[in-house]
């Protein structure tokens, strides 16, 4: 398990009202849940050529720090729910071609505390190919699944884990993908926006009565892989406004937190359709 450098004093001062004692949260990355705990951030309730799926990346010691947070909401949902969500993310052409950073959206389900995320990391590069990893992954007690690019658990918890690594062009548009394909199934895919090719990441099943996917929650960019805060890899990437059924909603930054405030060269815009965060200066 990652080691969280968080002081006890900075945890005590951004808990939120909904935090209970000693909550596990099961599935999401050390760094990430220590964000949830501390207050940062809300826990609610492809068929591509050149893909090769990837276990987990080990656990690595680090600091926590230079990571944002995001919320995303589709307007207009079903009281029931969606039965699919797309992320449009862009890794754009000043990102470090390096591992150490991840792109994400996280999704919940109408009958479920638990739910996933998705998204892209970018990869070193390959064969003279650049490269990108894309993850799907829930969280919830009593997910399966016997895709070959996915595992059960989830960071050492409950959940499936899914994830391949693909070639792809620094700067293309992906949209990312969450789609019912059965009735307590899910599959999560990549198109790539600038030639119509479909990567597929993973598919899992749920336990009976988990319901459709909620129409908001929250995003972030997360290193999951920086020694210091003088040492965050270069990231420049977009979050696109999510849709479902033909329905845009809107992708909002909400804040930097960590323990390297300041130190990363954070820089945070409006793009074209949604916005646009850059940080770090390695690689």
């Amino acid at each position: 398990m990652i080691e969280v450098q968080m002081s006890q004093r900075q945890l005590k001062a951004r808990r939120r009202r909904h935090r209970k004692p000693r909550l596990v949260f099961s599935g999401v990355s050390a760094v990430f849940a220590a964000a949830i705990a501390a207050g940062y951030l809300y826990a609610g309730g492809l068929d591509g050529a050149s893909a090769t799926p990837l276990s987990e990346a080990p656990a690595q010691a680090q600091r926590f720090g230079g990571n944002e947070s995001l919320n995303w909401s589709i307007p207009g949902g079903a009281a029931s729910g969606v039965n699919e969500l797309t992320f449009p993310i862009t890794v754009n052409r000043g990102t470090a071609h390096r591992s150490g950073a991840y792109f994400a959206m996280q999704y919940g389900f109408m009958n479920q505390n638990d739910g996933g995320y998705t998204g892209l990391q970018p990869y070193p590069d390959a064969d003279g190919h650049h490269r990108l990893r894309g993850v799907f992954s829930s969280f919830i007690q009593g997910s399966v699944s016997t895709d070959p690019n996915c595992s059960n658990g989830a960071d050492g918890g409950a959940g499936v884990s899914c994830g391949v690594e693909f070639n792809t062009t620094y700067g293309h548009s992906y949209d990312v993908t969450v789609k019912r394909i059965g009735e307590n199934s899910w599959k999560g895919d990549i198109l790539d926006t600038s030639d119509g090719t479909v990567i597929h990441i993973g598919t899992y099943t749920l336990p009976g009565g988990s319901g459709q996917l909620r129409t908001s929650h929250a995003g972030f960019v997360e290193y999951y892989n920086v020694p210091s805060c003088s040492e965050q890899p270069r990231y420049d990437v977009t979050f696109g406004n999510p849709r479902s059924g033909g329905v845009q909603g809107t992708s909002t930054w909400v804040k930097e937190y960590g323990d390297c405030p300041g130190a990363g060269n954070l820089w945070v815009g409006p793009s074209r359709d949604g916005v646009r965060i850059a940080r770090g200066s390695i690689g």
